[in-house]
């Protein structure tokens, strides 16, 4: 067994208090995001514009998360005047990414159970055939699967 021969140091041996700088780093850019500056708003969307569209892709998929990254920014410009910062920033940003995912989510089980009930509806009383029944029926097992999920860690 080898002993060091240099003492760990101090700077790697404390405690990081990186989430109290990034705390106040937070407080800094919302601060400067209310008072209307353009670079602060610039420096939010870049700091989080990969964080959100990755959690967006991963609850709606690829050709949704663009729709839900941009509805997040929006959601996040229009409510930083109320933010109140009981939570950190990141998490604040977190929820409203899961929620515009969860409502598009949400919008494709409406219109998938709306499709469904159309083509059930004529071909029983049309007597048309589903062609796409397959395709509903995956469909349908995505945005199940994707739902259960979302549910299991909201």
């Amino acid at each position: 067994m080898t002993d060091l021969a240099e003492p760990v140091p101090a700077a790697l041996a404390e405690p990081r208090t990186r989430s109290s700088a990034t705390l106040a780093d937070d407080a800094h850019l919302i601060a400067a995001c209310r008072r209307g500056e353009a670079r602060a708003m610039e420096m939010l969307y870049h700091q989080y514009k990969r964080r959100v569209f990755g959690m967006a892709h991963r609850i709606v998929g690829g050709s949704d998360a663009e729709e839900v990254a941009q509805e997040v920014f929006v959601r996040v410009f229009r409510g930083l005047a109320a933010f109140r910062g009981d939570s950190a920033l990141s998490t604040w940003i977190y929820r409203l990414t899961v929620n515009a995912a969860l409502k598009v989510l949400d919008q494709q089980r409406d219109v998938l159970a709306n499709t469904i009930k159309t083509e059930l509806y004529n071909a029983e009383n049309h007597g048309t055939e589903m062609p796409a029944a397959g395709a509903l029926l995956v469909r349908a097992k995505l945005l199940i699967g994707a739902a259960g999920i979302l549910a299991a860690h909201s």
